[in-house]
């Protein structure tokens, strides 16, 4: 057990603020390059790089958890607002004022909630969280519904949602999602097609690969897919996602944690688009929550982490934060070979089946993803103000420089693990050549899950609960 320093608030704090201006950032224009947007989103990573450089005691004793509420509050009013004053869906327009009535009904009650997690009171936090939850179902099924209903293509205008669909509809039919192809959905867009799959990736009006994603992602998607729409999988992963932070670490602070990352204004954009990045945070959720409450399974949370997404390989050496100290190679075995194993378990079945396949759909064509001069980062400002293209090589340093920062600032600890995946992500994601909603969503879920784990006291000093074990398993 970490004993928990008497400045270590201030993280939370400067998280907190972090995950609110990166939210602003990805509404501006729905997380495609934007200047303010960029502005925004450098004084996220300001703010990150804050709360690991500037970690002291003086800046600490203005952020104890009474201000940390009404800082939380605060940037939930903020969030309500971008729900109230843009429209719900981006690919879809409604026709009349009346066709928004159960959305509006949503923000209503989405108010109400945010009033009473503002409330002191244990019972009435309690029931304002179930009534957040409730709400937050009631808005994304009606979210989901009419994305469909109301959409001349009878689906979102993503290709996303396409790969998914007929993923499903193969597998459930007995094929190999990695060996077939999907129609190219952008060749009704003018000019989309090859800029999204690069050269010689679209034939004939089908793309040149299948199943693009991790096999765990395909099975996480299977339930909605069973239900009517894969979706509803990604609306259910949110609200445990919250819920799971809410139990981890119970206390009004990791509550309204959760409720600031659900009401993130483009939370609604990410579920229409049906993006994976929902599946992502709720595994990262379950393995703090392991970490906390169920040592002896944090290696099943931690190896479905590592399977679910391709670039969670840059998470593995995170995980020598869940470990204990002194670090030793019999420790380090002890965590990572289980993960391992359940990583591979659900896998290897598809990945198998047809591996090469496998590795040129869900692999090399990573490679071959194409720059994109609307991403928001750092390279595509630099693209737009010189017509440099710069290279992989910003985009390793970047890594490098995030790495050698969690290593030497963080403690391991359940937050501290959380941390070095928000750090890491963030910088990764800001020097890459492609950086879109989905990928920072993915970030935000990092840094709230981040404060909901730290510990909650007035003064930042140790609290009443245990702080969350970085015992491996046995």
């Amino acid at each position: 057990m970490v004993p928990v320093r008497e400045h270590a608030c201030f993280r939370p704090a400067a998280f907190i603020a972090a995950a609110i201006f990166l939210g602003h950032a990805l509404q501006i224009r729905a997380g495609l390059y934007q200047p303010w947007a960029i502005v925004f989103l450098s004084l996220a990573v300001a703010l990150v790089l804050a709360g690991m450089l500037l970690n002291n005691s003086r800046l600490a004793a203005y952020c104890g958890t009474g201000m940390l509420a009404a800082f939380l509050l605060a940037g939930l009013a903020w969030q309500w607002i971008s729900l109230s004053t843009s429209p719900p869906l981006d690919n879809v327009t409604l026709a009349s004022f009346g066709d928004y009535a159960p959305f509006l009904v949503g923000l209503f009650f989405l108010a109400a909630a945010i009033i009473g997690l503002a409330n002191s009171s244990v019972r009435l936090n309690h029931a304002a969280f179930v009534l957040l939850l409730a709400t937050y179902l009631f808005m994304g099924v009606w979210v989901i519904r009419t994305s469909v209903l109301r959409s001349p293509f009878h689906m979102p205008f993503i290709d996303v949602y396409v790969f998914q669909r007929d993923a499903s509809d193969r597998l459930l039919q007995g094929g190999n999602p990695y060996d077939m192809t999907f129609e190219d959905i952008y060749l009704h867009k003018p000019g989309g097609g090859p800029v999204v799959y690069g050269d010689g990736l679209s034939k004939e009006g089908r793309v040149q690969f299948g199943f693009p994603y991790m096999p765990l992602s395909l099975f996480l998607e299977l339930p909605g897919h069973l239900l009517g729409d894969h979706r509803y999988s990604q609306l259910a992963a949110m609200l445990l996602t919250a819920l799971l932070l809410a139990l981890a670490n119970p206390g009004r602070i990791a509550r309204l944690m959760a409720a600031l990352l659900l009401l993130t204004p483009r939370g609604f954009y990410v579920l229409e688009s049906s993006w994976s990045e929902p599946l992502v945070v709720l595994l990262l959720a379950l393995t703090l929550f392991f970490a906390c409450r169920v040592h002896r399974l944090l290696f099943v949370a931690l190896g479905l982490l590592l399977a679910v997404k391709q670039y969670m390989i840059l998470a593995v050496p995170c995980t020598l934060l869940l470990m204990p100290r002194p670090l030793g190679w019999r420790g380090i075995l002890r965590l990572w070979l289980p993960a391992v194993a359940v990583a591979m378990l659900v896998s290897l079945p598809l990945m198998l089946w047809n591996f090469p396949a496998f590795w040129h759909s869900a692999a090399i064509l990573q490679f071959h993803q194409p720059f994109r001069d609307d991403a928001l980062s750092y390279l595509a400002l630099v693209y737009r103000l010189t017509g440099w293209q710069p290279g992989t090589t910003v985009t390793l340093i970047a890594i490098f420089s995030a790495g050698l920062l969690v290593i030497l600032r963080l403690r391991p600890s359940s937050p501290s693990f959380a941390a070095a995946l928000a750090v890491v992500f963030l910088l990764f994601f800001a020097f890459n050549k492609q950086a879109f909603c989905n990928y920072y969503y993915f970030v935000i879920g990092a840094i709230c899950c981040t404060a909901a784990m730290a510990p909650e006291t007035e003064t930042g000093k140790s609290p009443a609960l245990p702080q969350p074990s970085v015992t491996t398993p046995t």
